[in-house]
């Protein structure tokens, strides 16, 4: 048989999250919200985008993206398409971080993640939403190394990402207090 060395280990790892990212990015018509999403972007334009109260349908920071990829670009489709590559490059990624950094057996993790719907497959319609939650998952490295400054830092991404992230601020303090045996009886 032939045994995998650390090299090989790290270079099949990215393979299998690059595959990942490829195939979230380059699908067509799959997942409940594409259609939406695709219609959401579409209507944006060089002359809507100007002012940031036309960020009604998009949070900030997918405003900012959109808007900067029609300035370059004028095509409809080739526009989202990137949009949706660039949200599943960052969703796959900060998640494959995550298993690196906190799995002991990675590969088993990145199954698990690509196997169960509500992980992998959730992100193909919960887009936004999803860029948001992979973030945090990078960020409970500063919960548990106390880093409070870091961990707001990814938060106001977050919170940029997907509004609904807002509720992650108080974790910093919830997932760093140590509770008793009771306690956690009661809970």
């Amino acid at each position: 048989f032939y045994k995998i060395n650390y090299n090989d280990s790290r270079f099949i790892f990215i393979t299998l999250v690059i595959t990942l990212i490829l195939f979230s990015s380059f699908r067509y018509d799959v997942g409940m919200d594409y259609l939406m999403y695709y219609e959401m972007v579409s209507n944006y334009s060089n002359e809507y985008t100007t002012t940031l109260s036309n960020f009604n349908d998009f949070e900030f920071t997918h405003g900012v993206i959109i808007n900067f990829l029609f300035l370059i670009i004028d095509d409809r489709f080739v526009v989202f398409c990137i949009y949706l590559f660039l949200n599943a490059a960052l969703t796959i990624t900060c998640f494959a971080v995550f298993i690196n950094k906190f799995s002991d057996d990675k590969y088993l993790s990145l199954f698990i993640f690509m196997s169960f719907p509500i992980f992998y497959l959730s992100s193909f319609n919960a887009v936004r939403m999803f860029s948001a939650v992979s973030l945090f998952f990078v960020s409970l490295q500063y919960i548990k190394q106390k880093c409070l400054f870091k961990f707001y830092l990814v938060c106001t991404i977050c919170i940029l990402l997907h509004k609904v992230s807002i509720v992650i601020i108080p974790l910093y303090f919830i997932l760093n207090r140590t509770i008793s045996v009771l306690q956690y009886l009661l809970i």
